[in-house]
């Protein structure tokens, strides 16, 4: 993948560019303001002069979505690095009582495998309070928050291991969205740490993403 004046981009610039193309195409950029923003970034990408990224860049944008995201046997994992008071009520939530297997740690930092997804604690004195600023099906929730998708076993399972815990649920569990499409299983509760976390199953797993 070359640049407008035939410069060759490192793979990381050929990310980046396409990623910058997909925002701008999304929001009707126009090539001009995408390479704008690779300047900005030190980047540049492909030739696209003369050609709007709207509506008629969205056959581009189809293939690009097409490539990141072809349906494949194997899924990409997931990573999410957070705040927590301190290791020890760190490990004993995420690996005692969710069964999360431990992956490298520093004194300052542990990994665990979450539902097969990477989460990175690093241990920090300021740690942000909770805003229940968003609202799921008339629900006040907090945001930012991080979780997993889950089966109905697993749900249940994950439930039952709060519940022996006495870990208190900021969101009792309950059903969103009954009797339509995306119904679905949640329940919101707090790390050692205070941070939330939603678990969730969905009653037709291909409606995750449904509208």
């Amino acid at each position: 993948m070359t640049g407008p004046n035939g410069d060759h981009l490192t793979s990381a610039g050929a990310i980046i560019a396409r990623c910058l193309a997909v925002l701008l195409d999304w929001f009707g950029g126009t090539a001009t303001q995408f390479y704008g923003l690779m300047t900005c970034t030190g980047y540049y990408g492909e030739s696209i002069t003369g050609r709007r990224c709207g509506s008629r860049g969205r056959r581009t944008t189809q293939k690009l979505r097409n490539a990141l995201y072809k349906k494949t046997d194997q899924m990409n994992t997931f990573h999410y690095a957070f705040k927590v008071k301190d290791l020890s009520s760190t490990r004993k939530f995420y690996v005692q009582l969710l069964g999360c297997e431990e992956g490298r740690s520093t004194e300052s930092w542990v990994d665990f495998n979450f539902f097969g997804h990477q989460l990175s604690a690093h241990v920090s004195d300021s740690i942000p309070g909770l805003d229940y600023c968003g609202t799921v099906d008339g629900v006040a929730v907090p945001i930012p928050h991080f979780g997993c998708v889950l089966t109905e076993k697993q749900f249940s399972a994950v439930r039952a291991a709060l519940e022996s815990a006495d870990v208190e649920f900021i969101v009792s569990p309950q059903t969103r969205y009954a009797g339509t499409t995306g119904q679905q299983q949640t329940m919101f509760v707090l790390d050692y740490s205070g941070n939330p976390l939603e678990f969730k199953s969905f009653a037709a797993s291909d409606e995750i993403f449904a509208r």
